[in-house]
This record gives structure tokens, sequence and C-alpha cells, in this order.
């Protein structure tokens, strides 16, 4: 079976990958993204890292798909075979087909999966490049290339870029971890853009830090992160919340006039090919300028301003202008009364709409081209100037640009303050005390699994991933040890169900026990383990095996060397001593945790974090349990830094057991890292063990 030791490990990455996405075929879970404009069709790279939790069988396990409809789309793909399929069809008709010679079996290790596309090549093999691991793949049992010159059916305006499913109706979600999934729009790139050999371990190759790409106009970045995209706010003047008016809270935002403003970092957030929405509560009264300026992009390129008055006049009204549409757009109503108002500016479709407290006053055509707001700040025109030009006297409160219409008829305004969600781009509240020159920018709270970090704010929605669980740890620079998924039967047909990346098992059947065995394994060294009991359905196991002998596949019998803590008709045994005396039964939702120390060959157990009869794994070689000993006496064979052993669970009748190997796949109410900071356990670990990993067995194992 797959087997991770500690020789396949590397302890120093250089640069260390946070988290995957854990894709669960059960859940259905996908990611997707329309594309709004078209780019370049004949030249980009996809990369990313996969690590596989089941293997094909019958079905067809998505990467990548690019989908306009079922006769129009581009896909990377796992066959039924195992083997990568890279096919293109346009018109109903195949354009490209690649089917690799080699097969992707392992499930223990992530693969980096980079394919490299130039359809402006002349030679045809040149047209589309594979590289698994850093190596080019030049074996193919289908090689049809496409066409020089051929357009394919990617960075397409009106596509779908989805990632884990297949769109075309016969889904074939993916099972397994991605991580640093990217699309580069416009180059062919060699694998060394994404990843190197190590130096010390030459045959790893590991990933390098891809965030300082040249993306394109469609490519993106997913690291998975989940954070939201904060602006940094810069006050400058006076500017400074205060109570004396405001909409909500405690406070809003006054701008006296005479240099006050606020600026905004560029973080690529507020980059518009198609809808936004500006809106924000003010309170204001008559203004000394035409066009008294609260909203503005750097004046040089005239993107986006929001102002008060118009050319002839400084009765604060409405009105928005950019060179984008080269026009005001000017509302009715003078809102310089000193009472609160409801402002927003729209891009609806093509058209530019004025709303004041949610009345329509004023729409025209706009040829929806790129609105980039750069060097954004509030307060005043030309930020840049000495002095500013254009300043905004008055208060301003619920300050929030978003990337949809929000508004595209006559609307109540909100009675409350704006909440974040995943089209907020920026969002200042004030509700702080008076005086304070502190303002925060609360969009992007809420994060997103399926954030774009290239800067191009290309963002996956997700379908069906819990983020609370499916953001893992699990990494191509840390890999977690996971159950083996090669699935094991028991003597009396039993197979177990893998779901959650390999981490939850399940036995559907009555009649006897079906282990799972971890698909990492150490000779030396301390580790620690967590088994949550979902479902009790009958007389269960969890603990450890000699991997290099024979398992007794139906009651995990110490003649295969393998030690356990069992529920057996109301007792909990230890399985190697058959000891009914061994510590308190166990029930649904308890969870064992398995403390293998390899250095001293002694085993611990305990159940909701109260350490069993085999004693405190902290009190060292001796033990204070009368059965925490395991293997040695005569038979050398089983002696420390010998034999090769592994966590493992034997699932007795109709269970279901959720392992945690530090990346779990139950929610973990208070989070506990070993002392390298690796893993999220449920209870503390204990002193000197470790998470089984690969960082962690390249250093103890």
């Amino acid at each position: 079976m797959p087997l991770i030791l500690g020789t396949n490990s590397i302890k120093d990455t250089g640069y260390d990958v946070d988290n995957s996405c854990r894709f669960d075929d059960g859940s259905s879970p996908y990611l997707t993204e329309s594309v709004s404009s078209t780019s370049n069709r004949r030249t980009f790279t996809f990369s990313t890292w996969v690590k596989r939790s089941s293997l094909s069988g019958s079905g067809y396990p998505r990467l990548f798909n690019p989908f306009t409809d079922s006769g129009n789309f581009f896909d990377i793909f796992f066959r039924d075979t195992d083997a990568l399929h890279i096919y293109s069809e346009q018109s109903s008709s195949s354009d490209m087909s690649l089917v690799t010679t080699r097969l992707f079996r392992d499930v223990s290790a992530f693969y980096n999966i980079v394919v490299a596309v130039d359809t402006t090549q002349g030679t045809a093999a040149n047209r589309v490049k594979v590289y698994i691991n850093g190596t080019q793949e030049t074996s193919f049992s289908t090689s049809t290339y496409p066409a020089e010159d051929l357009d394919l059916q990617i960075n397409l305006d009106g596509v779908d870029n989805v990632i884990g499913r297949n769109e075309a109706g016969d889904d074939n979600y993916l099972d397994g971890y991605l991580s640093e999934v990217v699309l580069i729009d416009g180059l062919q790139l060699a694998p060394t853009s994404f990843g190197e050999f190590d130096e010390d371990s030459p045959t790893i190759w590991k990933p390098i830090d891809v965030s300082g790409l040249t993306f394109g106009t469609n490519g993106f970045y997913l690291p998975f992160s989940n954070k939201g995209k904060i602006h940094t706010l810069s006050a400058s003047g006076d500017v400074h919340h205060e109570t004396d008016q405001k909409k909500f809270g405690d406070t809003s935002i006054y701008f006296d006039g005479t240099g006050d403003a606020l600026s905004v970092n560029d973080i690529g957030q507020l980059t518009f090919t198609g809808d936004f929405t500006f809106e924000c509560w003010i309170r204001c009264g008559d203004q000394a300028d035409n066009y008294a300026t609260f909203f503005d992009d750097d004046p040089g390129g005239h993107r986006l301003r929001v102002t008060l008055g118009s050319s002839s006049s400084s009765t604060p009204k409405l009105s928005a202008y950019s060179g984008v549409w080269d026009e005001h757009v000017t509302g009715t109503t003078d809102i310089g009364d000193d009472a609160w108002h409801h402002c927003a500016v729209v891009r609806d479709n093509g058209t530019i709409r004025i709303f004041v407290d949610g009345t329509s006053e004023n729409t025209r055509a706009d040829s929806g081209g790129l609105v980039d707001l750069d060097r954004t700040h509030l307060g005043q025109y030309s930020f840049v100037s000495a002095g500013g030009q254009l300043p905004f006297t008055g208060y301003l409160d619920e300050i929030r640009i978003s990337s949809i219409a929000r508004y595209t008829s006559n609307f109540t305004p909100s009675t409350s303050v704006f909440s974040d969600d995943e089209h907020t781009r920026l969002l200042i509240h004030s509700d702080t005390t008076d005086g304070s020159t502190t303002f925060t920018d609360s969009s992007g709270v809420a994060g997103g699994i399926g954030n774009d970090d290239s800067g191009n704010n290309n963002d996956f929605t997700s379908s069906n991933i819990d983020t609370n669980v499916d953001q893992a740890t699990d990494t191509p620079t840390n890999s977690f040890c996971t159950f083996n998924s090669i699935a094991t039967t028991n003597s009396v047909g039993n197979t177990l169900t893998f779901a959650e990346g390999n981490c939850k098992i399940t036995n559907t059947s009555d009649g006897g026990w079906t282990p799972a065995i971890g698909n990492m394994g150490a000779t030396n060294g301390k580790w620690y383990a967590e088994f949550k009991v979902s479902t009790l359905g009958g007389a269960s196991k969890y603990g450890i095996i000699d991997v290099t002998q024979y398992l007794d596949n139906v009651n995990f019998a110490s003649t295969g060397r393998a030690y356990s803590y069992e529920y057996y008709s109301g007792d909990a045994y230890n399985a190697g001593n058959y000891d009914a005396d061994y510590g308190d039964s166990f029930t649904t939702d308890d969870i064992i945790s398995v403390a293998m120390d390899l250095d001293n060959m002694k085993l611990y157990f305990a159940k909701n974090g109260a350490w069993q009869d085999s004693g405190d794994p902290t009190s060292g070689a001796t033990g204070t349990g009368t059965h925490a000993y395991f293997g040695g006496g005569s038979n050398s064979a089983n002696a420390a830094g010998v034999d090769t052993y592994a966590f493992a669970a034997n699932i007795h009748n109709s269970s279901v057991t959720e392992a945690n190997f530090g990346n779990p796949s139950f929610s973990i109410s208070s989070g506990n890292a070993d002392a390298n900071g690796y893993g999220n356990f449920e209870y503390a670990v204990p002193s000197g063990y470790y998470a089984l990993c690969t960082k962690n067995l390249a250093e103890f194992g």
C-alpha cells in the first residue's frame, strides 16, 4: 500500500503552503467563476497540486473544466483508468485529446500537474506540454494536438471556469485535495514557475511562491486561504469620527472641507469590467464649490468621481462622472438640507443609474468599459494636489462599494448597517468614539475559500464546501496522514467507504470488523492521533498496527501485532492483552486519543481527554499504567526502531469513524497544535508527541 516514511519527507521546504481545499465527492463539491471578457484563447498555463483520496473506478473526476455548453468546453480530468486526460471539444467535435500512459494511483502524496498550452507553436507537440512533478510527460496512449492557432474554449466571455466538477451534467466530482490552483492567461510557462526540486532531496518536487507571476486578464490564483481582502485606509487633514451626527451607531465620518480625506490602497479589489455599485449615507449643507467631491479615483484617469453639484451650480445634487462614459449623470434632489440621504451610483448592464433615497433620478447608457479604481480617496477631488481641490464638507456614514448592481429600480434604503457579502469590495462603518481617526475596511471579513489572490478579483463561488472543515492544512509542503483508501475487505465481505479526504470511514454492513490503516508510518518517534466515534455500531477498535507483519483483519489480533482500545459488550478492552478492565467504555461522539511512543515501545489511550489505564504518555518509558507496553521482549524483530507502525482503526458492523491525524474532517471546538505548531486537535497534544505529517516525520521519524 502507499506509505510515507520519514525518508520520503523534507523538514524545510523554503516556501510553505498554508492550505488546501478538501473535495469530498459524496458532498458534490465544486468551485465556479464566470469569465466576463474574452482574452487569450491560444496561450495559457494551468497548474495545481492534487492529492487524490480515491481512484477513479468508473468515474472521471475533474480538475479544471472551462465550460460553455455540452458541445463546447475544455477539460483536465482523471480517466476511469487513473490516467490524466486533457481534452477540448468545440461544436460537439473533439479538437484535442491527450491521455497519459502514466497512471495516478498514489493516494498518499501530492502531484503537481502543469498543462501549458500555446497553439501558435509550429510544432504540434509543443502546443500542449504536460508536466508532472517538474518533469515533462512524453508518453501518451492518445495524442491528438490542437491545430495551429486554434482558439480553444477558454478565456472566453460567457465561459464558466469550474474546478472539481464536470458541468456537462454527469458531474464526476473530484475526491481529494487541491492546493495552489493557478491559471496564467497569455503565457505558456515551464513548471519552474510553480515548483522546484529540493536542494537536499533532489527527487522531491516542491512548490514555490507564485504570487509574483503575471496572471493576465482572466488568470487566477487560489491559495484557499479563506481570508477576506481588506483595504488599508489612511486619514489626512482633520477627518475623524464625530458623535454630533450619525445615521447608525454612535458616530459618522466628518470632513471639514479643508484638506480632509481618506485614501484607499490598491489591492485589486476595485476593478470592474461589468456592474458595480457605490453607495453611502450623506448629510451636508450647501457646498462652496461646483462638483464638491466626496468620492474620487485619481483624476488623471477620471475612472469614477461622485460629486455634488454641476459645472454651473454648486447646488448639492448627486452627480457621477467617468472617462469611461465621458459625461456627468446628475440627479434632481437638492440634498444640501442638513438631513441624511442614501445616495447610490450603479452601473447595471450598460446603464448608469443615480438613486437618491431609493428613487431613480437619472440614467444614461454606458459602454461598459473597464473602471479600475486604483488610487481611490474620499472627501475631495485630486487628493495628490497640495491642499486638495473641490473639497466636500459634511458627514458620511456606511460607505460601500460592490461588484454587482445592487439596485436596478426604485427601492427602500436599508434601515440598518450594511453587511459584508461575497460582492462587497469596500465597506466603511463609523461606530466608534468621538474624535477617533482610526478607519477600517470591514469588507471581506467573511472571506471565501475561492477568493482569487492574483489581484484580478476572479473569485470563485463555492458549492457544497464547508470552510469550517474543508479548508485543510494538508498541503504539498506538509502532507498529513490519512487512511489508505485502497479498500480492505474483511472475511465476510464487508468493505469500507472512505470520505472527507480519507479521514472518514464507514462500515455499511453487519458481520465483522474491517480495518483501515494510515498511509504514514514510522519506526521511531512519538506520535499522536484522535478518532471520533461518529456512529458506534459494534465493537470498534482504535490503535496501531505493525504494517510489516500480517494483519488479522477479523479481530485485530495481537498475533498481527495490532494494539487497540476496543469497545465490546459494554466493556473497554486492550486488544493486545485482551483485558476487559482496560478503561472506560465509549460510545457515539466520544473521541479516543492514541499516543504511540516508538522510542520506548509504549502505547497510551484517552477517552475525551482523560488518559485510561495505559497511564499518561508524558510519564515516560516506565509508564504508570499496567497496559502501556507493547512489543519488544524476546522478539527482536518487534523492537523499537525496527518495524514500522501506523495508526489504524478496525470498524465493526455499521459504524462510522472520523480520524484526526492533525487535519480533521469534523469541527474542532478548542484547537490544539503540537509543539512544532502542526495539527488541529480537540485535546492537548502530550508533551514530546507530534502529529503524523511529512515535516514531523522528516525531523522525528
